[in-house]
């Protein structure tokens, strides 16, 4: 009895730190603060459990479909503490939103049965996933339309065609269901890598004009708000929105970003950045201030 209740007010007390910690706040969400807290305690002291799985359990009760990206860190947590039930547990639900079990197996460790796990995926596959199915279908057709439009040179009339008419088909979604089509619409959330995101949804978005990016950020914003997209990957478009912004405001002279995304292989920025600011930015909507590469 004394034990659950020195666990509750742990908790309780991490529940605190995550809300209040970050001053100057623009986009409140407890599971974002605690996930990003606890993969950043993580990189510097993988050994910390209780203070990492405290802020996780706080986060996850603030969700009830995490974001794929936290998912694939749970996944790393438990394959570094060779806990077998639960990356599988984890496994089954990276799966279900649409992640391929390639990415799944690459990081399992060796005391961790591939066999067990392959068995176990058959038996946990969600099968009746069948939330919104045409939602799902046409963002995967834009998916693979973005694809296939990357073929074609920048100025070609037939990429600039499909990039319009993706936004377009967003356009419409977002107009009818007032909202981003996020995790807690479709079921489903395919983007888990930070610096490759090639294979994420997010990457046909990175092909839309400034003023196309500009109409879907007020419904990103409150994606981000609500758990349905993760900080990264907000931050990756308004960055690159923000650089082409920068960029045609003075007539390329300067272009800027705004949370320091985009960095070279050796982690320098880059286009120009105020790093007092933009670090008091990525606070702010919850990612690391220290540029930690949490993939």
């Amino acid at each position: 009895m004394i034990g659950i209740l020195f666990l509750s007010l742990i908790l309780i007390s991490n529940k605190l730190i995550c809300q209040n910690d970050f001053s100057d706040q623009q986009i409140k969400s407890t599971y974002h603060e605690c996930f990003t807290k606890a993969k950043e305690i993580y990189f510097t002291s993988p050994d910390s459990i209780f203070i990492i799985d405290s802020l996780i359990q706080v986060a996850l009760a603030e969700s009830v479909t995490p974001l794929s990206t936290d998912l694939y860190f749970l996944l790393k947590v438990f394959a570094y503490r060779c806990d077998e039930k639960n990356f599988c547990n984890v496994a089954s639900q990276l799966i279900n939103n649409g992640v391929s079990r390639v990415d799944i197996i690459k990081i399992r460790p060796s005391c961790i049965s591939k066999r067990k796990i392959k068995t176990f995926l058959k038996q946990k596959i969600n099968t009746n996933n069948n939330q919104n199915v045409v939602l799902k279908e046409t963002l995967d057709q834009i998916q693979r339309d973005d694809k296939y439009s990357q073929f074609f040179l920048v100025s070609n009339k037939k990429r600039e065609q499909i990039n319009n008419n993706n936004f377009e088909k967003i356009r419409i979604i977002v107009k009818q269901l007032n909202k981003w089509p996020g995790i807690s619409v479709t079921g489903r959330d395919q983007n888990i890598n930070h610096r490759d995101i090639s294979d994420g949804f997010v990457h046909s978005l990175l092909h839309f004009t400034t003023d196309q990016i500009e109409f879907l950020l007020p419904f990103l914003e409150d994606a981000l708000k609500n758990n349905d997209i993760s900080p990264y990957h907000y931050a990756r478009i308004f960055d690159y929105y923000y650089i082409k912004k920068t960029t045609i405001a003075t007539m390329g002279r300067k272009p800027e970003q705004y949370y320091g995304i985009y960095r070279s292989r050796n982690g320098k920025s880059v286009f120009p950045v105020n790093m007092d600011r933009v670090k008091k930015r990525r606070v702010a909507i919850c990612l690391s201030a220290d540029f930690i590469n949490f993939d």
